[in-house]
């Protein structure tokens, strides 16, 4: 559904553009911002009638900047990554609910989680393979240092404006599921997910 339509509105846009020869970049563009208006419009949607709204956009707020700036694991699939999607942004809020980590909210816990995700993206991140096209540009190189400075970032918000434990939690959900997806177990957690073909 997603490349039906995004491929009817490239054949629109290059034919009033006259630039028949950006048409697959204008697909791949058009398929990205589609699929994303519908995964994270589901997920808000989702958060909203079960209500948890807050909740859901705070984790939101911390994952996706992160990933734009360290990359990490994708499905192969369009429906992969909606439902790991849909599962991780709406599971994490609602196991944060039972606050289980009261004692994580403490300003030590928080610059050791802090610290351990800036280490991991320093090995691993910006993950994406698409990055390494260009090795020793500057995107690279602001990619990487933004990955490996957003867990401080990251740290001087939860602290200074995240006060209810549940909202931190989130957040610090949100900063350790990025964290994981960039690193070699998180790709083969979502190669083992692809084999599951109920979802994909």
């Amino acid at each position: 559904m997603i490349k039906k339509v995004s491929n009817k509105l490239a054949n629109w846009l290059v034919t009033k553009s006259y630039n028949e020869d950006k048409y697959e970049i204008v697909v791949f563009g058009l398929e990205y911002i589609l699929s994303s208006i519908v995964s994270i419009g589901s997920i808000l949607f989702i958060g909203w009638a079960i209500g948890l709204f807050k909740e859901v956009t705070v984790f939101l707020l911390t994952a996706i900047p992160f990933r734009w700036l360290s990359g990490g694991a994708h499905s192969s699939t369009f429906w992969g990554c909606y439902w790991i999607s849909i599962i991780t942004s709406i599971g994490f809020p609602l196991f944060s609910q039972y606050q289980l980590f009261d004692i994580i909210h403490s300003e030590q816990w928080t610059i050791g989680i802090a610290l351990f995700s800036s280490i991991l993206m320093f090995l691993f991140a910006p993950s994406n393979a698409v990055h390494y096209e260009e090795e020793k540009s500057i995107r690279l190189l602001i990619l990487r240092l933004g990955s490996i400075a957003y867990p401080y970032l990251w740290y001087l918000v939860a602290t200074k404006l995240l006060d209810d434990s549940v909202l931190y939690q989130v957040s610090m959900c949100g900063l350790a599921w990025q964290t994981f997806t960039t690193t070699p177990f998180g790709y083969f957690t979502f190669k083992r997910f692809d084999r599951l073909k109920f979802f994909t």
